[in-house]
């Protein structure tokens, strides 16, 4: 690997960690059939960070430059 995402391994599942402000991640996913699917994401907050702090996830659909979805995510 030679970029800066920060993965870690607990108990078999790899997770991304220490997402600075500004960073971002790209996934592409091609589905063979139409249809309803569901995206899951987990997160943390690392300790010590404020409540204020504004924390999003953005689903952006077939390259749009408009989110098809912003979640804000409360404090873990």
């Amino acid at each position: 690997r030679t970029d800066d995402v920060d993965l870690q391994t607990t108990n078999g599942e790899v997770g991304l960690g220490y997402i600075e402000s500004g960073e971002w991640l790209t996934y592409q996913v091609t589905l063979a059939t139409a249809g309803t699917y569901r995206v899951q994401a987990r997160y943390a907050y690392p300790p010590g960070t404020p409540v204020a702090t504004n924390r999003q996830l953005r689903l952006f659909v077939d390259n749009s430059a408009t989110p098809f979805v912003t979640l804000s995510l409360p404090p873990t």
